[in-house]
């Protein structure tokens, strides 16, 4: 997943229990501030999902676990996942940050949550079928290339916010959310009596009690703001600014929001940035999973 546009938000706002609420007037100020990836290519993108990919089961190998993904490929619905999955490349907004997710080449994006909808959950009782059945633990990985990292102030409920502030520090990090579980109690049962896979036995799992997920970010160098990959940030405010200014309407008459909106293009060398990438990705798989196995070892537990 690479991150091609970044945003912080951050509005002043009067609390519950302090000023500036019924009656009075009050004057709050929203900052907002997007980043764009320019200077990238798709086959650049496409190259480094091919290495990362090619490089997990090496990665878990070395990590000391026995990968048999070989032995799964023969089950008999394992083929059926291609025609369920999504093409290369998608779409994925999380959070405010926009990302563009790659598969290997040739292979479609087969991660129920990115898949979502009806096909998401067949997914995954598909992954867990195999897994039951031939005695396998799914391991499920996403790799996040980040090239902005941003924090914006919210306040609490009942305080407010008295001072909006959105930092952000352009520099290229990468991070891998992993999940992977369980499959021995899992449920499973008959397929209906026709069909492609009559009488077939399909397994699921229910809930997310099983289900173990860990994230790591590779720490970074804080000392210089912008890393090698990043050339030139050059503000091109006019349209977002017209776009914000419009959404003033919806404000009760009695407040007014005064907007401080930026928007910057951030260029990026490809060669150096896909140098970067292949390096902070170095062992992190393997330190995730050794989140995942040893709960104390977990930086986070939210994708």
């Amino acid at each position: 997943m690479f991150g091609v546009r970044s945003a912080g938000s951050s509005t002043t706002r009067a609390g519950f229990m302090g000023g500036g609420t019924g009656f009075m007037e009050r004057e709050d100020k929203s900052i907002f501030r997007i980043f764009n990836l320019t200077g990238y290519d798709s086959t650049g993108f496409q190259r480094i999902a091919d290495r990362l990919c090619g490089d997990v089961p090496a990665e878990l190998t070395a990590a000391g676990y026995q990968v048999r993904t070989d032995s799964a490929t023969t089950h008999f619905i394992w083929a059926d996942r291609d025609s369920a999955g999504q093409t290369s490349p998608q779409d994925q907004k999380l959070a405010q940050t926009r990302y563009m997710v790659y598969a290997r080449t040739g292979a479609p994006i087969l991660d129920p949550w990115i898949v979502g909808g009806m096909k998401g959950p067949k997914l995954q009782d598909w992954e867990t079928t195999v897994a039951r059945q031939y005695g396998l633990r799914p391991v499920r990985v996403l790799y996040f290339v980040d090239f902005a990292t941003i924090e914006a102030a919210k306040g609490k409920r009942f305080i407010g916010l008295n001072v909006a502030e959105v930092s952000s520090t352009l520099q290229v990090t990468v991070g891998a959310s992993v999940s992977s579980y369980d499959a021995s109690s899992a449920k499973c049962g008959r397929g209906a009596p026709f069909g492609k896979h009559k009488a077939r036995e399909f397994c699921s799992m229910r809930g997310n009690s099983a289900f173990q997920q860990g994230q790591y970010q590779l720490p970074d160098d804080d000392e210089r703001a912008f890393r090698d990959p990043v050339v030139s940030v050059d503000e091109v405010t006019s349209g977002a600014q017209r776009f914000v200014d419009g959404l003033s309407g919806v404000l009760p008459r009695r407040n007014k929001t005064v907007s401080d909106t930026k928007e910057f293009n951030v260029t990026v060398d490809m060669s150096r940035y896909e140098a970067r990438v292949i390096e902070g990705a170095a062992g992190v798989l393997a330190k995730v999973m050794a989140a995942i196995d040893d709960p104390s070892k977990r930086k986070s537990e939210k994708r």
